[in-house]
């Protein structure tokens, strides 16, 4: 479970007041289309489930999530690419954890399951085999898998 995760101004992203599965959760800002809310992930890695706080409408002429900082605004969406290599996305949202330069990536792109954990004290080996953990329950709409 993430434990710590912050903007690139160090605010923390951890929401304890909004729970998934009992544990805290992920809070970010998010627009979608010309629609803005809060989105709630679950802080289990490799989870995807979620919690909007509007119902989004998932046009497919916006398929990326614009996310950023609740407390800052600080835009989360960085240009690099979705570590799935087949997504076109060019695009990932960036989440700092506590290590110098220690960060977890999320594709930004609606739908998307691909996410990368990079951790400097951790074997590149384990680091991929960890990254690729996905969890999406029973009966997920495959728009809700990814962020």
């Amino acid at each position: 479970m993430v434990e710590q995760l912050s903007c690139p101004k160090h605010h923390s992203l951890i929401a304890d007041n909004v729970q998934i599965h009992g544990e805290h959760s992920v809070m970010m800002k998010i627009r979608i289309g010309d629609q803005e809310g809060f989105l709630f992930l679950d802080a289990f890695w490799g989870s995807h489930a979620k919690l909007f706080s509007f119902i989004p409408n998932l046009a497919a002429e916006h398929p990326y999530v614009e996310a950023f900082c609740p407390t800052c605004g600080t835009n989360l969406v960085i240009d690099e690419a979705c570590p799935l290599t087949d997504c076109d996305s060019q695009r990932s949202i960036l989440f700092h954890l506590p290590g110098r330069g220690d960060r977890i990536l999320v594709c930004a792109k609606l739908g998307c399951p691909g996410h990368l954990m990079d951790i400097s004290a951790l074997p590149e080996s384990l680091a991929e085999s960890v990254s690729v953990i996905n969890y999406f329950g029973a009966a997920v709409d495959d728009v809700f898998e990814g962020i």
